[in-house]
């Protein structure tokens, strides 16, 4: 209980919210702004990384550890290619209370 009291309180669960509907994790415009905001949301990342063990199932977590090829953080410029997939890794729920304040800024601001 403890350990997931921690984890939620870095951000890693929590129940989704409808905006998680709203961010298409695939389109062009999300990618782009995903890309002009990286080092941001790279920041908010990395140190959540050593907890996605515990939330992630095992099929997304091999998935992660597969697009991370063996790093502790998340790559300096990800390729769309690795944006693309980075959904089949973590939820979008996930991608959205921990990037989606700032995807969805960007995306009004296009």
């Amino acid at each position: 209980m403890l350990v997931t009291v921690m984890v939620c309180a870095g951000l890693w669960c929590g129940g989704g919210t409808a905006a998680a509907q709203d961010i298409d994790w695939q389109s062009d415009s999300t990618l782009q702004c995903a890309k002009t905001h990286w080092a941001e949301i790279k920041n908010d990342v990395d140190p959540l990384l050593p907890t996605a063990p515990l939330i992630l199932s095992s099929d997304q977590q091999t998935k992660l550890n597969s697009l991370l090829n063996g790093a502790k953080v998340m790559p300096s410029q990800p390729s769309d290619d690795w944006l693309r997939a980075l959904p089949d890794a973590v939820p979008t729920e996930l991608l959205d209370q921990i990037a989606g304040k700032i995807i969805r800024s960007c995306l009004a601001e296009s």
